[in-house]
């Protein structure tokens, strides 16, 4: 039987301190390994009159409420039941652990009669023996094993094996090393191991092999990763040398600055999607990009400049908008290092530079040289609520939040209302941003006349309905905002930014993108809330069938 806390005290003084409220006291301790808890008691404790019976655990408490949780399910069930038992003072012993100790050590000894003082005879009466001198031995110490508790120490190493598996693991190493000093000055005692010492050694092990694991996958993520870019570079290798850009090297390239750390120095990503179309600006075209991270969905502008010798990514920025491409002269002696070294000057130079001030969003004009021949659908705005956030069922959005919720409807068929909520763009120093929008049907019979409404603007024919459509929800579209406070030039013209002195405009034109598996279609949507009217405009003749297929599939057959 080990007793912990009974070093150097003698038969006596242990009866002594058992009278004036010593107790044996036992503590259990829960420790779990995920699909293994295990759940133990401690040596006994001896805890002296005036002590602390709830301090004397502690040890064991904190090794439980760190690790003792950590199992399904007898982790949740066992911890707080010792937890609860430390805490009200562990389980007193004191009884069972007398009895044996009076079995062991035999009664207690009783003092010796006192003996009064006698002078002896000079010599002895033949009728009476000599006196015998009374001599009392001394009582040895309790004959039984002893051990020492968890220190401060073994604690402390358990608790920085415990945080190395959450954020670092060489903490797990130094709490190994305490652990292993532990176990020696056991061993020196002739004690048997702590077993806080090898729970100790068990969570540095797995921190470690936590740490290896997850360095080999970083590597072979990295490996991957920039075999990826070279097969980028080696797509985009042929077009960047044309005096054009086109969007298959466009994307190329911008994938593999992507995967070179051109971003946030990040250069593992899940998925690179590319547009399909480029800005028409031939100096510094651009490509909107829809990046994942992590289940995270980000959208990009990729904007490229050309040297004298290539097409190169010049930066790549979470709004839309470019600054002014960058005058590149790189001598034709140069090699591929050297390239990429000018290069990457530009893209430094580039990371703050202001935008390039953009002249007027005029739309072109297709099918003909007047305005009617422009595809485009003038809407009437109403019921308009702001500071709302989105909701999932009708109205569709509930008060609290930064989103502009209003119907829309043709001008021409004031019945036929969707219900489109708008999130507030975030403030950048640029005038173009990325927010969402998000379409509601109200119902199906409105949904179906707002299609067909858009398809006759948009001189396409209404798509066949699915025969079995799903249910109607919310759909959530990704939107560039291409400028807020802007003045329309003329009745269905263009739009630009009011010039220094002049004053605001009232209009948000925005490009919103319609992607669902492989159909993808870009459009125009102008809003004025001040006037109450919108419209839907064409960005490309391109995206005509795509929209439409698009549209009723969120308004009709299900998202």
């Amino acid at each position: 039987m080990k007793i912990v806390g009974i070093e150097g005290l003698s038969a006596t003084q242990l009866r002594d301190e058992v009278d004036r409220g010593g107790r044996f006291v036992v503590y259990g301790w829960c420790v779990s390994f995920i699909i293994l808890t295990l759940k133990r008691s401690s040596d006994i404790t001896f805890v002296r009159a005036g002590h602390s019976r709830v301090g004397a655990g502690l040890g064991w408490t904190v090794l439980s409420l760190f690790l003792g949780w950590w199992g399904f399910p007898f982790g949740l069930i066992y911890t707080p039941i010792v937890l609860i038992q430390n805490l009200g003072g562990g389980t007193d012993v004191t009884p069972s652990v007398m009895a044996s100790l009076e079995a062991e050590l035999g009664p207690p000894r009783t003092a010796p009669r006192s003996v009064p003082n006698w002078d002896p005879p000079d010599e002895p009466s033949p009728q009476s023996p000599a006196p015998v001198p009374v001599f009392q031995p001394p009582i040895a110490p309790v004959s039984m094993s002893s051990a020492s508790g968890p220190s401060s120490r073994d604690i402390g190493a358990v608790v920085m094996a415990t945080l190395s598996l959450a954020c670092c693991a060489p903490l797990g190493w130094v709490a190994a090393v305490l652990a292993i000093i532990s176990i020696r000055e056991a061993r020196a005692a002739s004690r048997s191991t702590p077993v806080i010492s090898i729970i100790t050694l068990v969570l540095s092990s797995v921190s470690s092999l936590l740490l290896v694991a997850g360095g080999t996958a970083f590597a072979v993520e990295m490996v991957q990763s920039g075999n990826l870019r070279r097969e980028a570079l080696s797509r985009a290798a042929a077009g960047r040398l044309q005096p054009t850009l086109d969007v298959k090297t466009a994307c190329a390239l911008a994938e593999a600055s992507l995967r070179d750390g051109l971003v946030e120095s990040r250069k593992t990503w899940d998925d690179i999607r590319c547009d399909p179309s480029l800005s028409d600006d031939d100096s510094t075209p651009s490509l909107d990009l829809t990046t994942e991270h992590g289940g995270k969905t980000e959208r990009q502008t990729a904007c490229f400049a050309r040297s004298n010798r290539r097409w190169f990514v010049l930066t790549i920025r979470p709004s839309p908008g470019c600054p002014a491409a960058p005058e590149l002269s790189v001598p034709l002696s140069a090699n591929e290092k050297e390239l990429e070294r000018e290069e990457r000057a530009a893209q430094r130079t580039a990371e703050h530079a202001p935008l390039k001030r953009s002249g007027p969003l005029v739309q072109p004009l297709l099918g003909g040289d007047t305005e009617d021949d422009w595809p485009r659908l003038d809407l009437v705005v109403t019921n308009v609520a702001t500071k709302q956030q989105p909701g999932d069922s009708p109205p569709f959005h509930k008060p609290g939040g930064d989103w502009t919720y209003f119907d829309l409807a043709p001008a021409a068929d004031p019945t036929a209302k969707v219900r489109l909520g708008m999130k507030a763009p975030k403030a950048t120093d640029s005038p173009f941003s990325f927010s969402e929008l998000r379409l509601s049907p109200l119902d199906r019979a409105s949904s179906t006349r707002f299609v067909a409404a858009v398809a006759k603007a948009f001189l396409v024919p209404v798509p066949a309905v699915a025969p079995k459509p799903r249910k109607l929800v919310p759909v959530k579209l990704a939107t560039a905002v291409l400028g807020q406070s802007m003045v329309r030039e003329g009745t269905g013209g263009g739009f630009s930014a009011p010039a220094k002195g002049e004053t605001p405009g009232t209009w948000t034109t925005t490009k919103v993108f319609f992607e669902k598996d492989e159909q993808y279609a870009e459009v125009f949507f102008n809003v004025d809330l001040e006037a109450g009217v919108a419209e839907l405009s064409e960005k490309d003749a391109d995206y005509r069938d795509g929209l439409l297929a698009l549209l009723s599939r969120a308004l009709l057959d299900g998202w």
